[in-house]
């Protein structure tokens, strides 16, 4: 079985904490994975938090308009 990660350590990354966009520099990535799920999550160095790959975006751009669509009722995630 091959696991692959959508982003790798290195990548700025751009995501949602504490009501607020924040820019994450991937220090580390965990993949945890069962028979029924595989999940990916990116950590950054300093913080105790991490980002699952659903709630990360490779620019602010595409995370802003993650938002608005999610506004709009058009992902199927919210």
């Amino acid at each position: 079985m091959e696991m692959k990660s959508k982003y790798n350590i290195g990548d700025i990354l751009y995501s949602i904490d504490n009501l607020k966009i924040v820019k994450i520099e991937v220090s580390s990535i965990s993949i945890v994975t069962t028979k029924e799920y595989t999940h990916v999550y990116y950590h950054r160095d300093g913080g105790y938090r991490c980002f699952s790959e659903q709630e990360v975006f490779g620019s602010e751009a595409e995370l802003i308009a993650y938002l608005k669509r999610a506004e709009d009722g058009e992902n199927s995630e919210c």
